[in-house]
């Protein structure tokens, strides 16, 4: 898996554009026994990469595996190289992992590796390999050094190149992205109800819904991803018709 990692330090050395440089990751993933790359910026801008499959990219925002996504949840814990499969994860029996793995075996991606690092205020990136094998070899060796390494020369040169994009990650409904785009701009739940002309109790369950889509513990943290994630806008929203209790 070195030599794996090292190529693609070389290809960023020897590629001008993002474009290049994923096809050359396409490639050197395919030359490595892999069937699809995914890379993941989590930070003041949101970079998401891969060549999954147009179907599975769709499946994955419109099914919300944002918030319940178990490399991601990995990644973030850990925050080290690390092998996955479906098979470790079902062991924890939630129906939805299961779902989650289930229709992504459909598309070939069974198993993998995964290279993630810190990226300073709470941020993460992650470079991904996935595999259509049911295990991938565990037995591996992988310099953590090296990988974190590879992985922050890759973060810092596609969100340099192209502009970040996150719209395959998480979708929000329309009243969850007005309620956190009021909560974005300091208004309480009561005052969101009162602007927006909703139940109190509506205003909770939308953010309650946010939350859990964008994988955050908090209603800050929530319309921190939200923003970074682009599924908000910087505007004010229009209330109807409403008087701003500010």
């Amino acid at each position: 898996m070195t030599g794996l990692l090292e190529a693609l330090s070389d290809a960023l050395e020897t590629t001008e554009t993002s474009a290049s440089f994923e096809a050359a990751l396409a490639t050197l993933t395919r030359d490595y026994g892999y069937e699809y790359y995914a890379y993941l910026g989590l930070g003041a801008k949101v970079c998401a990469r891969s060549n999954y499959p147009a179907a599975w990219k769709s499946d994955y925002m419109t099914r919300s595996y944002f918030s319940i996504d178990p490399v991601v949840t990995t990644a973030r814990e850990i925050l080290r190289p690390f092998h996955w499969s479906a098979a470790i994860y079902r062991d924890d029996q939630n129906r939805r992992i299961e779902d989650f793995f289930t229709r992504a075996a459909k598309f070939n991606i069974r198993s993998g590796l995964s290279f993630p690092i810190s990226i300073g205020l709470g941020g993460m990136a992650m470079l991904t390999v996935a595999s259509r094998h049911d295990a991938v070899t565990s037995g591996l060796e992988i310099d953590p050094v090296f990988a974190a390494a590879t992985v922050g020369h890759i973060h810092a040169q596609l969100r340099n190149r192209r502009r970040a994009n996150g719209s395959m990650l998480a979708k929000l409904k329309p009243e969850e992205a007005i309620c956190l785009t009021w909560y974005a701009q300091g208004k309480s739940f009561r005052d969101i109800a009162t602007i927006e002309g909703m139940k109190y109790s509506n205003v909770c369950f939308h953010m309650s819904n946010a939350r859990k889509k964008l994988n955050a513990s908090t209603s800050a943290q929530a319309a921190v991803h939200a923003t970074r994630l682009k599924l908000i806008e910087g505007c004010r929203p229009v209330a109807n018709n409403r008087p701003d209790p500010s």
